[in-house]
């Protein structure tokens, strides 16, 4: 009687048998495993999907929205990802940011991240900048990407993010989360509203995570929000410039209709004022 024990599901041999066929599925399939449930969606044709791993995407701060957001589009098989952040990994960062652990701790989020988007997908080159952005060095991180994502935590940061997209033509996604809520807006130069048709006086300070607090789960659904609309622009799709605002403590989703301003000093003007020498070299100096 033979003895079957041998290819229980622990043993080495099964192992090896599994990794075996594994290999030649990948090798045998015309499409790749690794992505076939985006592939079997209805709404999106392989030759869109096959369009989508050639974009390259900026996430400005690897926090509480951009960490998520890095991590579904390295998932996503995005052609390239560069992560933009001065910090390093706090404590108080673990219970919202997916892409950190405790024993990450005082190391600089984007090597971090790096690290663990580069485990999580090989096939997306991730790049880590740890750098302050601001006007000095805005257009240079942003061009020659087809997507910028929005992960800060203060509006003048935004601003400079706003002015460089628009004045380079470069689709951005604005994103925020604090206490029980969370807003998204997307800006496609030339044919959306920009940030500042939304708000058009100076920076003012806004509540901190700090102060707050922020509900574990708020920073995770805006970011994959804001995945989700750029996942439309990057196909070419129709977006809506309006501002959604989504409370998942109370269940209540809201969309603010912002039309562009007709005066507008950015995306009608184009005066710039956010890349100007105000807002250069701002350094490790705290952001309204």
């Amino acid at each position: 009687m033979k003895d079957w024990t041998i290819l229980h599901a622990g043993s080495a041999l099964t192992r090896k048998i599994i990794n075996f066929y594994s290999m030649l599925c990948i090798v045998f399939c015309m499409n790749d495993p690794k992505y076939s449930r985006l592939k079997k969606l209805e709404i999106i044709t392989d030759e869109e999907y096959e369009l989508i791993r050639t974009k390259k995407v900026v996430i400005i701060g690897v926090g509480g929205t951009g960490s998520l957001a890095a991590d579904l589009f390295a998932r996503t098989g995005v052609a390239g990802l560069r992560l933009v952040d001065r910090d390093y990994v706090s404590i108080t960062n673990i219970h919202r940011q997916v892409l950190f652990a405790e024993e990450d701790v005082g190391e600089a989020k984007v090597e971090v991240a790096r690290r663990r988007l580069e485990s999580v997908n090989p096939d997306t080159k991730v790049e880590g900048v740890q750098e302050t952005f601001d006007a000095s060095n805005a257009e240079r991180l942003l061009s020659s990407f087809d997507l910028v994502i929005d992960g800060t935590d203060n509006i003048t940061t935004r601003l400079i993010i706003n002015d460089a997209c628009v004045k380079l033509g470069i689709p951005w996604i604005h994103s925020a989360a604090i206490e029980t809520y969370g807003q998204v807006k997307a800006v496609i130069p030339g044919v959306t509203s920009c940030l500042r048709c939304y708000y058009p006086g100076e920076p003012v300070a806004q509540p901190t995570c700090a102060e707050v607090g922020v509900l574990s789960s708020v920073p995770n659904i805006i970011s994959a929000y804001s995945w989700t609309v750029g996942m439309r622009i990057l196909l070419g799709r129709e977006v809506s410039g309006d501002m959604y605002h989504i409370d998942p403590w109370s269940m209540e989703f809201e969309n603010l209709p912002i039309s562009r301003r007709k005066d507008c000093e950015c995306c009608v003007k184009h005066e710039f004022i956010y890349l100007s020498d105000k807002y250069r070299n701002l350094g490790i100096n705290p952001l309204v």
